[in-house]
């Protein structure tokens, strides 16, 4: 902190630091604007799904931008003049939630909001919970058989066995023996 007599100090400065921190950029409230849309179609928008097991005829056409963001995920961080930008999550972020409103409005004008509803039930509840759970749960197995392996494998095994059939269970999904059956396939 400078002093009112150094001759270096200028306070015109400290206001531009206060401000530039205290700022939100752009990109800050288009993410948050689009996730609260997203949310909000999660849970008003209708969702009938008879209506969305059917297929329009040009269904290829909303597999694009999935496309164009894989080919993000890939070519981005190589490109010299992108590369800095991508590396920050919000901006990741934007390009992601660029590509699912684009997947939405598809959805939208061929299957109408029904479409809409039934695709984020789908894909956020259904899809992407469960396999978050999952990576959560390898993460948390991979640092645990890296720490006091031998200890912990006698008994967290019978626990990780309990727990995950209680979440299937709630989720509604029952093992069965014949689910691995081979001669089915």
């Amino acid at each position: 902190m400078h002093s009112q007599n150094d001759p270096t100090h200028d306070p015109s400065h400290e206001g531009q630091r206060a401000q530039s921190t205290r700022r939100v950029s752009t990109s800050q409230v288009l993410a948050i604007l689009g996730t609260i849309i997203i949310v909000l179609l999660l849970f008003f928008a209708p969702h009938n799904s008879e209506r969305a097991a059917e297929l329009p005829a040009s269904w290829w056409i909303g597999t694009l931008p999935f496309a164009a963001l894989l080919g993000a995920i890939a070519v981005f961080p190589l490109l010299p003049r992108l590369a800095h930008w991508w590396h920050s999550n919000l901006n990741r972020y934007l390009v992601t939630l660029c590509a699912s409103s684009c997947a939405l409005i598809y959805i939208g004008t061929t299957s109408g909001m029904s479409g809409v509803g039934a695709a984020l039930h789908h894909a956020i509840p259904d899809e992407y919970v469960p396999f978050m759970s999952l990576l959560f749960a390898l993460r948390d197995r991979w640092r645990h058989a890296h720490r006091n392996a031998v200890l912990w494998k006698a008994a967290r095994e019978p626990i990780d066995l309990g727990a995950g059939c209680a979440v299937c269970k709630f989720r509604g999904h029952h093992w069965r023996g014949d689910d691995f059956d081979s001669s089915a396939a």
